[in-house]
């Protein structure tokens, strides 16, 4: 309890005032930078048939060499979907709608052209869902710098 007292009688100003080391910084811890460049915009020309039916055009999105990603209603679709691509070692494509359907198709195996180039993606393949849903989407995606 004195101990307390004196810390109390410190901080009010008393004839003794307690010595205080001089401030140090915060020691700092380095963090990785992730830099994404949201420049590269896809240029989309897709025609969707079957359990969707749109067919959507424009500039929008962002894509990259791993990576080709947009939103419908950033092209004013009817159908607020969320489109992705994903070209790993097993390429993919999926389709989420706002109904809670996910239509996936992996590359490999796909029925139909699902080909990935340098800049391009060209489609005509039939995307299934979980609940024997399909949906047939042709077209391309430009990636644009």
């Amino acid at each position: 309890m004195a101990a307390v007292v004196l810390i109390f009688a410190a901080a009010c100003g008393s004839k003794n005032p307690a010595t205080t080391a001089p401030t140090q910084p915060a020691p700092t811890t380095s963090r990785a930078v992730v830099h994404v460049d949201s420049s590269k915009h896809i240029t989309v020309d897709l025609a969707i048939t079957g359990d969707v039916a749109e067919h959507v055009t424009g500039t929008t999105g962002v894509c990259d060499p791993q990576r080709y990603s947009f939103q419908a209603r950033e092209l004013n679709a009817p159908t607020d979907f969320t489109f992705e691509v994903e070209i790993d070692s097993a390429p993919k494509l999926a389709m989420n709608t706002p109904d809670g359907n996910s239509y996936l198709t992996f590359q490999k195996g796909a029925q139909g052209t699902f080909t990935i180039a340098p800049n391009l993606i060209t489609l005509d393949v039939d995307v299934y869902n979980f609940k024997n849903g399909k949906v047939h989407m042709k077209g391309t995606l430009t990636c644009q710098a």
